[in-house]
């Protein structure tokens, strides 16, 4: 994959939820790389996600926010 959409205050519809520092890289399931207060609290272990990948820090989701560019890989392990 690569990030496609970048936006820092994005809106989940289906979920009813907040994505701070979104990096969007699956444009067909709408799959993201951003900030979860709800991980931030609770931590790993929690099932959380309808599949992207939270950040529990809001300044490490700000940080990565501002360095990765469109179209940088994502690589999923």
């Amino acid at each position: 994959w690569s990030v496609k959409i970048k936006d820092p205050n994005a809106w989940s519809y289906p979920y009813s939820a907040w994505m701070p520092y979104s990096l969007e890289y699956d444009l067909v399931r709408g799959i993201y790389i951003h900030y979860s207060s709800t991980y931030g609290a609770i931590g790993p272990g929690y099932i959380g996600s309808h599949g992207c990948i939270n950040i529990g820090s809001l300044d490490t989701a700000r940080t990565l926010f501002n360095r990765v560019p469109l179209g940088a890989a994502v690589y999923v392990y």
